[in-house]
């Protein structure tokens, strides 16, 4: 949306929205190789490339969740609403290249989770885990994950047959590429967020849904996780994000009322 001014009794109207950032951004996705490459997904705004210094508009409907190649920075992807389409830029969002169906019969969640591994393979989450393969959705996991779908998907940054999914409470792991999952914590509040650290992949991060959710973190892999949330108010916790390359592991917390830090120096 946006604010328009007409000075001729409304026989015309002219935007004046330009300076006003207004715009809600529901993800974004940074190229592996430099941070001046981005794409996020916009609410009612489509999807938003960002590269040589401009943003572009590359596709339109509601704009979701995001993904770039990690071998190639120029290779953009963004999801509509439920999964619906997935919209592919060649030149990071100069243009858009070619759009792909869902799978026939499927819908994903409102805004249904989108990630690129360590060597640019594609996966979705919708019913089950689904991975891209040419120009189709194929489905990876031999048996189902859970009821409803899938509203998480984590790939080890370290290992790529390792990934994680999360179906509202239950925090699943594969180590197979998606074609079996077992479950590996039960929290009985929705998990709102999913992080592996990426110098220690055994070091895992998650946060609960709500005023009294938590952040909890497990060192062997998911196997146990303690609640590190001492400190925080009782308010909504949103994301955690791990800064990788960073000996003290910074971790950054999204919030309701904004962003929280801690790291192995702090008390």
């Amino acid at each position: 949306g946006g604010v328009y001014v007409s000075t001729n009794n409304g026989a015309k109207f002219t935007d004046i929205t330009a300076s006003a950032q207004i715009s809600q951004f529901y993800k974004i996705a940074v190229s592996k190789q430099s941070s001046s490459k981005l794409v996020g997904g916009l609410q009612d705004n489509g999807g938003h490339a960002f590269s040589d210094n401009i943003w572009k508009n590359y596709y339109g409907a509601d704009g979701m969740d995001t993904a770039i190649s990690a071998l190639n920075p120029n290779l953009y992807y963004g999801f509509i609403q439920n999964g619906g389409g997935l919209y592919i830029s060649n030149d990071a969002g100069n243009s858009l290249s070619s759009s792909i169906n869902a799978p026939a019969g499927v819908s994903g969640n409102w805004v249904t989770p989108l990630v690129s591994n360590s060597i640019g393979e594609i996966y979705a989450g919708y019913d089950g885990l689904y991975k891209l393969t040419g120009s189709s959705w194929i489905l990876q996991n031999t048996s189902p994950i859970g009821s409803g779908n899938i509203e998480l998907i984590k790939v080890d940054p370290l290992n790529d047959t390792i990934i994680y999914v999360t179906n509202e409470s239950v925090l699943y792991k594969s180590t197979d590429k998606g074609i079996t999952f077992v479950p590996i914590y039960n929290g009985f509040s929705e998990i709102t967020s999913l992080e592996v650290n990426s110098l220690n992949n055994q070091i895992i991060y998650l946060t609960t849904i709500g005023n009294n959710g938590q952040v909890r973190k497990s060192v062997n892999g998911g196997l146990n996780f303690i609640n590190i949330s001492n400190g925080l108010p009782n308010i909504g916790k949103n994301i955690i994000v791990h800064q990788g390359n960073n000996t003290n592991n910074p971790l950054f917390l999204g919030s309701s009322l904004g962003v929280y830090y801690l790291d192995d120096l702090s008390t």
